[in-house]
């Protein structure tokens, strides 16, 4: 039995680079660069989150998984959900979304958009397990793999979503 570890999320900060670097270069091909990330921290409209360890007694330790996401106007634009591939698939992915999700909804969100490789089968059903639904398709957006882009939007208004309606005129 895998043993899923207690998860605290929070704003992440300069001092977390280290730990999000190392966690690209053994998650992803082609990771963000330092300069990358420091931009995303400077603009007033990214936020960077971070899940860490939390052990029985409640201290906090290791980083486990972080995501970058923007907030402009009434959407938010999900950039970046990664986990520590020791970690994928006990909840760290899970537990960023939902962090990014409940932000949406604090500051009044209309929508929440994302692009996921089309080969991510994992990320893609757990966007859909959260009420995702999948919007279009942008061929070869990831030119280095050639490999395609599945959109996906979530729709804050649960009456909506619940439909499947478009909230588009």
């Amino acid at each position: 039995m895998i043993s899923r570890p207690m998860i605290s999320i929070r704003r992440g900060a300069y001092v977390d680079f280290a730990d999000i670097l190392d966690i690209q270069s053994r998650a992803f091909n082609y990771a963000w660069s330092t300069e990358s990330l420091r931009r995303e921290m400077d603009h007033h409209w990214s936020t960077l989150l971070i899940a860490a360890r939390v052990s029985a007694t409640g201290l906090v330790g290791s980083t486990l998984g972080f995501s970058v996401f923007w907030s402009v106007a009434d959407e938010i634009q999900i950039l970046n959900i990664a986990t520590d591939p020791a970690h994928q698939r006990q909840g760290v992915g899970a537990a960023l979304l939902d962090a990014i999700l409940k932000q949406g909804q604090q500051h009044h969100c209309v929508t929440a958009l994302l692009e996921v490789r089309r080969s991510n089968q994992p990320a893609i059903a757990l966007y859909l397990s959260r009420g995702f639904t999948t919007t279009g398709l942008r061929k070869n957006y990831y030119t280095r793999e050639n490999e395609d882009a599945v959109l996906m939007s979530y729709c804050f208004n649960e009456e909506v979503r619940r439909k499947g309606d478009s909230i588009l005129p």
